[in-house]
Order: C-alpha cells, then sequence, then structure tokens
C-alpha cells in the first residue's frame, strides 16, 4: 500500500526550478539533488506544497489538464530522492533522522570569491590568450614540442619539480572552478577520484542545475580558462626574457616549455568530448540537452548498423526534435575527440614515454656506481607512483562493485 493515500498531506520541501525547453529542472541544492520534470508536475507539486490533499491534487490535474496522474508513483519517486514526505511522517523524520547541525561556514565568502573570479577576470584570461598567440606566431621558436618534456639530465630534480607544479596547477584549475560557482552563490566541493586507473580531481558542480542557464557558463569553463592564462603567462614570460637568456639558459627555457606543454595537453583534453570533460558539460547547458553523450553514441552506433545493414538499432523517437539535431551535430567532434586521443597518445604521450624508457635502461645499466643512477631511481619513484595510487583505487572501485553485486544477488535469493 502507498504511503500517499488519497487524504494524505504531502510536505514538499523548498526547492529550486529552472525552465529546460519545456520542462523543469527541480533540484535541492543542498542534498546534490536534482531531476528534470513535465511544467505540469511542477505545477502538481505547487498545489500539493498548498495544503490540497492527494485526492484533491488529482482532481485539480484532472480538471485542468483533462488526465489522472498516477500520482502516488510520482510522489513515491521523489520521495526517494529527498523532494517531500507524507506530512505525519515528517516529525518522526525530523527528529529521529535530522539531527541538528552547526551552521557550515563557507572557507572562502561569495563576496570575496566574487572579486577574485568574475567576467573581468575571464576578460583578462582571454586577453592573455589572444597576446599569447601573437607572440607565438612571431616567435615560433617559442612553440614547445614533445621533446620539451624529455629531459636528459638531472631527470629527478626536473621531473619531480615537473610533479609537483602539475599538482598545484591541477589545485589551481579545481579552485578556479570553485571559486567562480561560490561567486554565483552555488556551494562546490574539491575531490580526489579517478578515470580507470588515471588518478583525477574533481570538483562536484551539481548546484549549477539550481541557477539559470546563463549563469552556469563560467564556473564551467573557469578550469581551462585560468590554465589557458597560466600557460600564456609562460610564453610572455620567455618572449620578455629575450633571446640572449634563452640561449644561457636552455635548461630554463626547456622546463618553462615543458610547463607551456602540460598546459597544451591539458586543455586537448577538455577536446576529447566522448568523455565528460569541462567542454562537453558547457556544450549541454549551451544546448540544452538532458544525456547528450549517451544519446551521442547511440546515434554513431545506429548509423554504422544501419551502414552495415546489421546489428541492433536504439530507438531515440521519443527524444524531443530540437535534441536530435544536436545529436547530429554533436557525432561530429565526438568522433573528432577520438581522434585527437589516439592523436596525442601516439604522437606525443607513447614517444616521450619511450625516450624515457631507453634513458632509464641506459642509466642503470651503467651500474649503481653511476652518477645518474640514484636520479634515475628517484625519477622512476616518482613516475610510478601517481600510477600506483591510481591503480589501487580502481581495483577498490572494481572490488566495490563486486561485493555490492554480489550482496544484491544474496538479497535476490
Amino acid at each position: 500500500m502507498s504511503r500517499f493515500a488519497d487524504q494524505t498531506k504531502v510536505r514538499v520541501y523548498a526547492f529550486t526550478r529552472q525552465p529546460s525547453g519545456d520542462e523543469f529542472i527541480i533540484g535541492r541544492p543542498e542534498s546534490s539533488a536534482f531531476l528534470v520534470i513535465p511544467r505540469d508536475a511542477v505545477d502538481l507539486l505547487d498545489v500539493l506544497a498548498g495544503g490540497s490533499t492527494c485526492r484533491e491534487a488529482v482532481a485539480y490535474y484532472r480538471e485542468r489538464y483533462g488526465e489522472t496522474p498516477d500520482l502516488a508513483e510520482f510522489l513515491e519517486a521523489l520521495h526517494a530522492k529527498g523532494f517531500l514526505a507524507p506530512e505525519l511522517d515528517e516529525p518522526a523524520v525530523t527528529l529521529e533522522r535530522t539531527p541538528p547541525r552547526k551552521p557550515e561556514r563557507p572557507w572562502i565568502s561569495r563576496r570575496m570569491a566574487h572579486a577574485l573570479f568574475n567576467r573581468f577576470t575571464a576578460l583578462g584570461a582571454l586577453a592573455l590568450m589572444v597576446a599569447a598567440i601573437i607572440t607565438l606566431a612571431r616567435l615560433p621558436i617559442l612553440i614547445p614540442s614533445r621533446s620539451s618534456l624529455v629531459f636528459r639530465t638531472h631527470m629527478a630534480f626536473f621531473g619531480g619539480l615537473l610533479f609537483g607544479i602539475n599538482l598545484l596547477t591541477t589545485f589551481i584549475h579545481e579552485s578556479a572552478h570553485l571559486l567562480a560557482a561560490r561567486a554565483i552563490g552555488v556551494k562546490a566541493r574539491i575531490g580526489i577520484g579517478n578515470r580507470l586507473w588515471i588518478l583525477v580531481a574533481e570538483t562536484d558542480l551539481s548546484g549549477l542545475w539550481a541557477v539559470p542557464r546563463s549563469a552556469r557558463f563560467l564556473p564551467i569553463l573557469a578550469g581551462p580558462l585560468i590554465d589557458a592564462a597560466s600557460a600564456s603567462l609562460l610564453v610572455l614570460f620567455l618572449a620578455v626574457a629575450g633571446a640572449g637568456w634563452r640561449s644561457s639558459h636552455p635548461l630554463g627555457v626547456q622546463f618553462v616549455q615543458a610547463l607551456v606543454m602540460t598546459y597544451l595537453l591539458k586543455l586537448l583534453w577538455q577536446c576529447y568530448l566522448f568523455v565528460r570533460t569541462d567542454f562537453y558539460y558547457a556544450f549541454i547547458m549551451l544546448f540544452d540537452c538532458k544525456n547528450l553523450m549517451n544519446d551521442t553514441h547511440n546515434f554513431v552506433k545506429n548509423q554504422i548498423a544501419t551502414l552495415l545493414g546489421r546489428g541492433n538499432v536504439v530507438d531515440q523517437s521519443s527524444i524531443p526534435s530540437s535534441e536530435r539535431r544536436v545529436i547530429r551535430w554533436y557525432a561530429l567532434p565526438w568522433l573528432m575527440g577520438r581522434c585527437l586521443a589516439f592523436w596525442i597518445l601516439f604522437w606525443v604521450q607513447i614517444p616521450v614515454m619511450i625516450s624515457y624508457l631507453v634513458l632509464v635502461t641506459g642509466n642503470l645499466s651503467k651500474g649503481y656506481h653511476s652518477g645518474r643512477f640514484m636520479d634515475t631511481l628517484l625519477f622512476s619513484g616518482i613516475g610510478c607512483s601517481m600510477l600506483f595510487i591510481g591503480m589501487f583505487l580502481w581495483l577498490r572501485d572494481i572490488v566495490k562493485v563486486r561485493r555490492a553485486s554480489h550482496a544484491r544477488g544474496n538479497l535476490a535469493t
């Protein structure tokens, strides 16, 4: 029997609402719960929030829309997400499950966040990018290459320094997301995660669904903007330093170019539009799509199945026509992102790894009396540490999934 009987009144918790085409995105930012529901469903929630019983809400809906809604199932789904509860259950829930908590104090105020990151910060970053592009066009010798990442001497020192600075720049990238979100009143938090065995830092920006669409772009693109601005500053530094300084400090120039190259690789990573990058989320915000990644994947599979005359075709007729047009257009950059990923892998990452493998093997073969022996060991340890941590998190996730699956199987039997 449903907990939402005819005479039941419903306590609807305060929720945000933002229009999304013919639907609304409703949310409770404090619990990071967001759902897309039709406009008439929002109307129904407003009626229930006004004190109507479930029977009265059904009668209202039938009179206005000419249909009888499956109200109990709808309310059960929203109850599971924490949007509402039967009014009679609320005192028990409040007393037993919601202990009083001290109000959270953000580590940085909204006013301070807005002072640090706003539209003028973004315009300044764009101005630096334009200046750097003009500089590289005039001084192509400053353009970094994959060889910039290969240090043939002092590998441990430069490798460790590059590793440490990359950790710092990653934190700055994620902090830019957080500051830009905080500047518009959205809570965000930074966490450490992994994609397969690759260790990554992530910022939870789910609260952006609670603000108007036009306000979401700067927080989403804040990280890439800061990366591009930082790389531009390094290019301008090399240009201002002059040819004399560059010729007398070759290792210093190589290290700065290596930093620029790592920034470039990070920005190219954002163009891998077949995974959920910052640019991908900007796309779905721009075109107001609900599930662009999976829909595009199914569209491409359908095209291949049609071309080959075999394979299962996924029915996409339920997707709004406006979104289907975006999916057809997005399929090209989706495929190009995969091509870019393979190009970076075979043109940059694998050659750099091979170069270091040759250097490490050559240095270790000289024996531990060699001056480069310990340097090589330290460098190898730095290079493997992130891989080991990422592998640990990846294997831990696999174990968790299998344990959960096993537990569900035991409950089913």
